[in-house]
C-alpha cells in the first residue's frame, strides 16, 4: 500500500482478489493493496474494474503549465488542493445514474479515487480519479497526461486520443475509455466508464452523455464525506499521520479498512520487483469480523498467542520480500477483525506494546466508530 499511483484501487488484479473479512492476512492485504495502488489501464464488466497493463512512455520536456489544449475557463475558480486529507473521500458526486453510489475508494497525499456502482454489482459502474495541484500535466503535444512519480524513478502517463468538449468550462481530453479534464487550476481528473474491450468512451453516445453529467457534477475538496475508523490510536497525535488509505462502503457508511500509520522516523524502503514498503511504520487492517474470521494460525511463521487488553492475538515473525516482518492479528476482538504489521529488523515499532498502549478497538457497531482516529 505504498505506491504513488492509485489506479488499481478497486478490483481483482493479477495478484488476486482483495482480502475478505473472513481472513485477516496482512501479508496478502499488503501485496494486494500495493497492486491496487498502481496505475491501471482497464475495462469495466458488470460492476468490476478489470486491471490491465500500465502505460509507460517518454514525456516531452515541458513545464507543467504548458498545455496542449485551448484556453481554460474565463473564471476557473480556486486552485486544486495541494494535498488530500486521509480522513475524507476528497471527492463527491453531485449526480450519479440511478442506483449508483460509492462502493470503495482510496486516498494518497496526491491522489484520491472512488469506484461507483450498484451495491449488488448488477449495474456497470464508473471509476473516478483526481490528482492534487501540480501532480499531473498535459504535454506540449497534448498526447499524454503525465503524472511523474514521487519520488522520481519512472514516468507514468495516460495516452490521450484527442481534445474533448469542455467539462463545466474546463479543458478536457479523451483517452481510450476515459474522460480526462482539469477540474480546477492545476488539478486533473479522470473518469473511467463501463466500456467493453475494443470500444472507446467517446464513440458511445449514451455513455458519453452520462460521463459528462457525472464529471460536471464532481466535487473535489476537503468538504466531502468523512470516513469512519473502527479504531483509535491514543498517544500518537502530533508525531504520526495516516497514509495510503483504502475504504469500502458498508451499511450506509464509508469505512477505512486498510491504511498505514507513519511516524517521524518512517522511511520508504524501495526493493526490486516493486516490493517497496515503509519501515518504522504500522500497517493496519481492520473491519467487522465474520463468524469464520481467522488469523491463518496454521502457518509456520506463527510464533505464539497472547492476551492483550482482553483480546486473544496471534503473533508472527516472518520474512516478506527478503525483509523482516512482525505481525499481530486478532480475528474476533469485540466484533472486529484487526491486524497490525511492521517491517524492518530494528524497527522502533514493536507490535505488542503498540497494540497494548496505542490501539483502542471501538466494537462492531459503526455508530461507535470515529472520524478522527488520532484525535
Amino acid at each position: 500500500m505504498i505506491e504513488q499511483q492509485i489506479r488499481d484501487l478497486f478490483a481483482a488484479t493479477a495478484d488476486g482478489a482483495p482480502p475478505t473479512p473472513s481472513q485477516v492476512d496482512l501479508r496478502l492485504a499488503r501485496r494486494q493493496g500495493r497492486t491496487r495502488l498502481r496505475w491501471r489501464r482497464g475495462v469495466m464488466a458488470g460492476g468490476s474494474l478489470l486491471a490491465a497493463a500500465a502505460v509507460t512512455a517518454l514525456l516531452v520536456a515541458v513545464a507543467p503549465g504548458r498545455m496542449g489544449a485551448g484556453p481554460g475557463p474565463a473564471n476557473p475558480g480556486p486552485p486544486a488542493p495541494s494535498q488530500f486529507s486521509p480522513l475524507v473521500t476528497n471527492l463527491s458526486f453531485g449526480w450519479l445514474p440511478p442506483g449508483m453510489s460509492i462502493q470503495q475508494g482510496g486516498v494518497l497525499p496526491t491522489q484520491a479515487s472512488a469506484d461507483v456502482g450498484s451495491p449488488a454489482g448488477s449495474v456497470a459502474g464508473w471509476g473516478a480519479y483526481v490528482f492534487s495541484r501540480g501532480r499531473c500535466y498535459v504535454t506540449r503535444s497534448a498526447r499524454l497526461l503525465a503524472c511523474p512519480p514521487n519520488p522520481p524513478g519512472g514516468t507514468n502517463s495516460v495516452v490521450l486520443s484527442g481534445p474533448a468538449p469542455s467539462v463545466a468550462g474546463h479543458r478536457a481530453f479523451w483517452s481510450a475509455r476515459e474522460l480526462v479534464w482539469e477540474y480546477a487550476p492545476g488539478g486533473w481528473a479522470q473518469l473511467m466508464g463501463p466500456v467493453a474491450e475494443g470500444q472507446t468512451l467517446r464513440h458511445l453516445p449514451a455513455l458519453r452523455a452520462t460521463a459528462y453529467r457525472i464529471a460536471a457534477n464532481l466535487h473535489v475538496g476537503p468538504d466531502t464525506p468523512h470516513l469512519i475508523f473502527a479504531e483509535r490510536f491514543p498517544g500518537l497525535k502530533g508525531h504520526w499521520r495516516l497514509n495510503d488509505l483504502f475504504y469500502v462502503a458498508d451499511r450506509g457508511t464509508l469505512q477505512a479498512t486498510q491504511f498505514v500509520l507513519l511516524s517521524d522516523a518512517s522511511r520508504l524502503l524501495r526493493l526490486p520487483r516493486d516490493s517497496d514498503f515503509w519501515t518504522n511504520a504500522a500497517y493496519v487492517l481492520g473491519s467487522r469480523a465474520l463468524r469464520d474470521s481467522t488469523c491463518s494460525p496454521g502457518e509456520a511463521s506463527t510464533t505464539g498467542t497472547e492476551v492483550i487488553n482482553g483480546f486473544h492475538v496471534v503473533l508472527k515473525h516472518e520474512t516478506v520480500d527478503g525483509e523482516s516482518a512482525h505481525d499481530l492479528c486478532t480475528a474476533h476482538a469485540d466484533g472486529l477483525a484487526f491486524g497490525l504489521q511492521v517491517f524492518g529488523p530494528q524497527t522502533v515499532v514493536d507490535v505488542v506494546p503498540f497494540f497494548r498502549h496505542h490501539v483502542q478497538l471501538l466494537g462492531r457497531n459503526p455508530a461507535h466508530w470515529t472520524q478522527d482516529p488520532l484525535g
